[in-house]
């Protein structure tokens, strides 16, 4: 993506929304993934915002996880 097409993240609200987001993808990252969902967590890693599907491709991550105890 060039540069000038980059907007700046100013809002607080956005800011805390990455920053949950991030913390999440951390957690999952502690757990043994499964190939395509190590893929998947390493494309959400470079991304500066979410799109509604990745935020539901993350949350159907953590159904499937859980809190990684019983994998």
């Amino acid at each position: 993506m060039k540069q000038d097409r980059i907007k700046p993240i100013d809002s607080q609200q956005t800011q805390a929304e990455i920053r949950e987001m991030f913390e999440r993808i951390g957690r999952l990252m502690e757990c043994q993934l499964d190939p395509i969902d190590e893929a998947q967590i390493e494309i959400l890693c470079r991304c500066s915002w979410f799109t509604l599907r990745q935020k539901e491709a993350l949350s159907t991550m953590e159904k499937v996880y859980g809190k990684c105890e019983t994998l």
